[in-house]
């Protein structure tokens, strides 16, 4: 599962690219606003003829979960975010996640999460393929990461700015 703007820096064609290198016979579901970066995106699916990808636009805030819930991983091998919200709907939906390293990446997915170098397709093939063959790693991954989100829910981070109030007073 992949779930963002269709746009260069979020690097979908990464994800398309790996899953088409790994021979990973998976089904890719894309949920996203388009851009023209689209338009290489649809080259590349049909220069390689790759079937069993499918793209979702216009899906409801309320829907989403239960898509990520459906999900055996979230992969979002993006360049730079200002936070990555997509980490946490995953992981608050019990999603194991495949994001980058380095940026916001590692406070927003937490030490559950599995980093890969955004440009390294074979890291990205490898750490698909961890996480989809190993049961006890996704469902490692699915409990601490669920426990990890729970800590941005609104009224923690509620607390936490008080505290911080609290301290500079």
């Amino acid at each position: 599962l992949y779930v963002g703007t269709i746009e260069p820096r979020k690097n979908l064609l990464q994800v398309i690219k790996a899953r088409h290198r790994g021979k990973l016979d998976i089904p890719l579901i894309v949920i996203g606003r388009s851009t023209k970066y689209i338009k290489q995106i649809h080259e590349y699916i049909a220069d390689n003829s790759l079937k069993n990808i499918t793209f979702l636009q216009d899906v409801p805030n309320e829907d989403l979960p239960g898509i990520y819930q459906m999900a055996d991983a979230f992969i979002y091998p993006s360049r730079f975010e200002g936070f990555g919200i997509p980490i946490l709907e995953a992981l608050f939906s019990r999603t194991p996640v495949i994001t980058s390293t380095g940026g916001c990446f590692e406070e927003a997915g937490g030490k559950s999460s599995m980093y890969v170098d955004p440009d390294d397709t074979d890291e990205l093939i490898h750490a698909v393929r961890s996480v989809l063959e190993n049961e006890k790693l996704r469902t490692e991954m699915q409990e601490k990461g669920y426990n990890h989100a729970r800590k941005f829910t609104d009224e923690i981070i509620a607390h936490n700015l008080m505290e911080v109030y609290r301290k500079v007073l």
